[in-house]
């Protein structure tokens, strides 16, 4: 199974960019008509149009993504993740000593609906860094 992983490192000056974070995130969702080379891209999906920068926003958009729309049934049978408020909080949450903060997400579910579509498919792994 692929999964998008998102890492931040506190000495960066710990988390304090959820929203560059968010932004990787969408940018790396499929979306229809939003094609890139190896991959796809995804802005602008938050409420009305705003860019994802808050967590409760980024959760209702990873969970509509993967519930939802063509393919949904063979995603909830193939187990994809329920992203949760608490879930992408403690994601994002700096953590004591060195250690980087990541997120990741399986996204077997989004390959298949990707499939079913024709969008292109995700790379097997995705990595992103914020800084």
């Amino acid at each position: 199974m692929s999964h998008l992983t998102f890492e931040n490192s506190p000495k960066l000056g710990k988390v304090a960019n959820h929203g560059a974070l968010a932004k990787r995130l969408c940018d790396a969702l499929p979306v229809p008509g939003k094609h890139l080379s190896g991959g796809v891209r995804c802005t602008g999906i938050g409420a009305k149009g705003r860019p994802i920068t808050e967590h409760a926003e980024l959760c209702h958009v990873l969970n509509r993504r993967l519930r939802q729309g063509p393919g949904r049934d063979d995603a909830m049978r193939e187990g994809v993740v329920d992203c949760s408020y608490a879930a992408v909080k403690t994601a994002l949450t700096p953590q004591p000593g060195d250690a980087p903060v990541s997120f990741s997400l399986p996204v077997q579910g989004i390959e298949t609906r990707m499939t079913r579509t024709g969008w292109p498919p995700i790379p097997g792994a995705l990595r992103e860094r914020t800084n």
